[in-house]
């Protein structure tokens, strides 16, 4: 798995630059979006906890540099390139690469070599996380703070004398990050319209003079924040302003300047050009729902507050990471450990053993009006049941997918990887008796064909940027496992969960997997549960 740039960090991740005359390096895009990687998988990390870091007693470029210590991880790409060398041998090479926006920037001349171990644990961590938190994570803050500081005392300021104001809307996210940055406990938002290429763009006069009312400027050192500075239009607009005589009186400023990223890393007029880490392109989106705000009607200068619950939570999201709220991994090398699964399920898959393995569904045990024992105490909390198997069909009856429901619903709530086939009718019948325990997670490339984002009652987790990181998500999220017949799929599922450290629950002679499960060496694994009917993997589940 890697994790690339797209075009708007400054670099076409579908390029494929030349290491060596045999070595190529491909990287893929990612989506940057805050907002769809907010609604699709909300803010916390697929695999990992958050814990809050002690920076009571830090300065503020101590607790920056631990923060950007603790997730430096997070701004890099990883890649890997294969091919041969000069002699014909075949080689693999790792690499990571830094993000920045800026199109004259090549990445032969910034990928850094890396080693395999470096390579799989980063990949771990960055799957693991889910994409909110890579995105919100690749922000160095104390990299921002040392370019603003520097930038501000080249104009005969200090950080003492900055107010920070946000050009909204685009620079309304980046403001608060600014904030956080600088330390400061306080911002201001100021619409700038770029409209005539800024010669007759204008600035939210109302907003202007209410600062000069208020004496924010005064003595001052405005900081202006946008998410990117290519064209320089604003500035355009903001000079007529800031640098008039009229108006340097009016407002009392000290001085002014303005930071945000050039795509060719260029710095313009009063302009320091910043690495956001993030793609500002698209992670600062101009949208009503990201932002909070809107255009007032009719206006090109004034903007209303338009809170959405996603504006408000991403914004607390993106701030809790320079607060000293991290990800812990310690869990890393049971993550790692899964993607040792793969060489065994190409082993499996291409044995003689799994290719001999009968499809025939036997019978499960279960007799109409089986009763359900009671449960001798009530959990406290629920544990995920993963639910893998036949996808193509249901070949469950009535009554037993009636006992499955009846015995576990008081003890798990279930997921799956499909909708349909047996997984699916165990989500569907699982929803019916208890509303919240069912809940389908879907590969994210999958999500344009979904015209719905929820299914049996829950909103559709998508995640995973391949269908590898899809699985292995997937089976580290679930507590158990049950599998329902299936084939090469349930395989790979039932291998992976093994490896994740997860009981696995197996019937014999349900499926191909069940036939091949009795006589192939995973049944050796004590987290292969083998089980001579459904009632047998049911009471295992029960008990666990």
């Amino acid at each position: 798995m890697s994790m690339g740039m797209s075009m708007g960090m400054g670099m076409d991740m579908s390029m494929r630059q030349s290491l060596t005359q045999q070595l190529v390096v491909s990287m893929p895009p990612m989506n940057w979006s805050l907002l769809s990687a907010f609604e699709e998988e909300g803010d916390k990390p697929l695999r990992f906890k958050k814990t809050q870091l002690d920076v009571g007693n830090m300065t503020l470029e101590e607790r920056l540099a631990v923060v950007d210590q603790a997730n430096e991880v997070f701004r890099f790409a990883y890649t890997h390139a294969e091919g041969t060398d000069k002699n014909g041998k075949e080689v693999k090479k790792y690499f990571k690469i830094p993000l920045m926006r800026d199109y004259n920037v090549e990445i032969e001349d910034i990928k850094i070599k890396i080693s395999k171990d470096e390579y799989d644990r980063a990949t771990t961590i960055l799957n693991g996380s889910g994409r909110f938190q890579r995105i919100a994570r690749a922000v160095p803050y104390l990299q921002l703070h040392s370019d603003v500081k520097e930038f501000v005392e080249s104009k005969g300021g200090s950080l003492d004398d900055v107010v920070v104001v946000g050009v909204d809307r685009g620079g309304r996210l980046p403001s608060y990050i600014m904030r956080e940055a600088l330390g400061k406990s306080e911002g201001y938002i100021l619409k700038v319209d770029q409209a005539g290429g800024g010669s007759s763009g204008e600035v939210d006069r109302e907003k202007l003079d209410g600062l000069i009312q208020d004496r924010i400027l005064q003595g001052k050192f405005v900081l202006f924040v946008d998410s990117t500075v290519d064209s320089g239009r604003q500035i355009e607009v903001l000079k007529r302003y800031f640098d008039s005589e009229e108006w340097k009186t009016k407002i009392g400023h000290k001085g002014w300047g303005v930071v945000g990223s050039n795509e060719h890393g260029q710095t313009l007029y009063k302009h320091k050009n910043i690495n956001w880490g993030l793609n500002p392109d698209e992670s600062f989106e101009d949208n009503p729902t990201l932002m909070g705000v809107d255009y007032a009607n009719g206006s090109h200068t004034k903007v209303i507050d338009t809170p959405t619950k996603q504006s408000e939570a991403i914004r607390e999201a993106l701030l809790e990471v320079p607060r000293g709220t991290i990800l812990d991994f310690s869990n890393i090398h049971t993550l790692i450990r899964i993607k040792q699964a793969y060489s065994h399920i190409d082993k499996a898959i291409n044995s003689k053993t799994w290719r001999n393995a009968s499809r025939k569904r036997g019978d499960l045990g279960v007799v109409s009006g089986l009763e359900v024992q009671a449960l001798t105490h009530s959990p406290t909390q629920r544990k995920k049941l993963l639910v893998i198997g036949n996808g193509l069909e249901i070949d469950l009856n009535k009554d037993e997918i009636d006992y499955i429901t009846r015995s576990l619903v008081p003890i798990y709530d279930v997921i799956a990887g499909t909708p349909k086939g047996n997984p699916g009718f165990v989500l569907d019948s699982f929803a019916k008796i208890r509303q919240g325990s069912s809940q389908l997670y879907q590969p994210r490339d999958s999500s344009s064909d979904y015209d719905k984002k929820d299914m049996f009652g829950m909103p559709i987790v998508f995640h995973g940027e391949s269908k590898d990181e899809f699985r292995e998500n997937l089976v580290e999220t679930a507590e158990a496992v049950l599998v329902l017949g299936g084939n090469e799929g349930t395989l790979r599922d039932t291998i992976l969960s093994v490896h994740a450290g997860k009981p696995v629950y197996v019937i014999k002679g349900y499926g191909a997997v069940g036939h091949y499960a009795t006589k192939a060496e995973i049944r050796h694994n004590p987290l292969l549960k083998l089980a001579d009917n459904l009632m047998e993997a049911v009471s295992g589940l029960r008990t666990l």
